[in-house]
């Protein structure tokens, strides 16, 4: 069923594809791309995703984190404004239901500095529930 070239889905055709990690290369699901020196046939370990590996360059997705857990009455302002004490908040959104319009309980916030997310998430940390917003505790995460 799912191996079928495409679903009639709500009146609408689509395609169903296997979803891929963006940093695989058509190894087994976590596994890693090849370091310079490795050979690509080789089997590697499956890294961790809650650790940061000290020295890890700084990439343009560091910058961005994902905040589960939040009020469904906040919005984009309101995201934005909380997490500004932690550096210049280049974006902030709260993720909406296309139907209802209405906060799915979750966002995103890019910052200018890749540095700032190390304020909020903790240093050598992925996640963290040490976060309150409109009195209820939110999880954030490195977006990956």
């Amino acid at each position: 069923a799912v191996h079928a070239a495409s679903h009639f889905i709500d009146g609408r055709n689509v395609e169903a594809k296997r979803a891929m990690p963006r940093n695989d290369v058509g190894g087994p699901l976590g596994s890693r791309p090849p370091r310079a020196g490795e050979d690509p046939r080789q089997e590697r370990p499956v890294e961790s995703s809650n650790q940061v590996h000290p020295g890890a360059e700084q990439s343009n997705q560091s910058r961005k984190i994902f905040v589960g857990g939040i009020p469904t009455s906040l919005d984009d302002r309101g995201l934005m404004d909380y997490f500004s004490k932690f550096g210049e908040v280049a974006q902030a959104q709260v993720m909406l239901d296309h139907v209802t319009n209405k906060s799915r309980g979750f966002g995103f916030v890019t910052f200018a500095d890749p540095a700032s997310v190390t304020a909020v998430v903790g240093v050598g940390r992925r996640s963290n529930m040490d976060h309150e917003i409109s009195n209820k505790v939110v999880e954030v995460k490195i977006a990956e």
